[in-house]
């Protein structure tokens, strides 16, 4: 990251936790780090002031929790990639809902806070942001475009025209909605961190789905179907995996 600065804002009302983050955050280069604050009624109006690249936020807050500020910073259409931090993995799913771009468990490991700072350096270099548009179904979906290097140049795609990612080792294929697929330098792992949580689930090691697509899932036969326009698209779904996504689709 070097050469682009991500200004930061930690929310958090345990001290301990947000002074080590913030040491974990002034070790990476690239990283400016604004100010820390212990309570939401504290950083919101900060927040619009600095207008950070990120806000490394807390759930469980007395008074008001972090999902109140989520949905504060979304009705204001406040443009900040919100990374949750929390002690609690009950939270992932709710959080993954509100179009946040990662969600991290303490205590925070190195290599996921670089991953998530990576997420936010991809969006900026984009000018990718978006808080997201709530479609009928009540999927937030980006209107921006991410980029993809291929072996001989890039594209820019929509994350809502992707129905699938095949992984191909160190590389990825798109299967677009236009019918088109595209060798990507990037692999599904890497892809999956950058496209947004709520639209997207990994229904095995090779292959990445967009849900909107998502049409039917046999628990028998272990598969799910997908469709775009008259395509039809049937995959292997490991059981554990059925049991995520129902959880992930409620």
């Amino acid at each position: 990251m070097d050469n682009y600065v991500i200004n930061a804002i930690i929310v958090d009302d345990d001290a301990i936790a947000g002074n080590l983050l913030e040491r974990q955050l002034k070790m990476i280069s690239g990283v400016g780090l604004i100010e820390k604050y212990a309570s939401v009624c504290e950083a919101l109006p900060n927040i619009l002031v600095f207008q950070p690249d990120v806000v490394f936020l807390d759930i469980e807050m007395p008074e008001r929790n972090g999902f109140e500020l989520i949905n504060e910073l979304r009705n204001l259409s406040v443009e900040t990639n919100i990374v949750v931090t929390s002690g609690y993995e009950k939270h992932a799913i709710q959080a993954l809902r509100t179009n946040i771009t990662d969600f991290l468990v303490k205590p925070i490991q190195t290599m996921e806070l670089s991953s998530a700072l990576n997420k936010v350096l991809a969006r900026k270099l984009n000018n990718d942001f978006s808080p997201g548009k709530k479609t009928a179904d009540g999927y937030s979906i980006e209107t921006k475009r991410l980029r993809f290097f291929t072996r001989n140049g890039f594209i820019l795609v929509d994350p809502a025209n992707i129905v699938y990612v095949l992984a191909d080792c160190n590389y990825s294929e798109l299967y677009l909605s236009s019918g088109k697929k595209e060798i990507i330098t990037l692999n599904i792992g890497n892809i999956e961190k950058l496209l947004p949580g709520n639209l997207f689930f990994r229904i095995s090691r090779s292959i990445l789905v967009n849900l909107k697509f998502l049409t039917k899932v046999d628990r028998k036969s272990n598969k799910c179907y997908l469709q775009c326009d008259n395509e039809n698209f049937t995959f292997n779904i490991p059981l554990n995996r059925i049991k995520q996504l129902e959880k992930l689709l409620g």
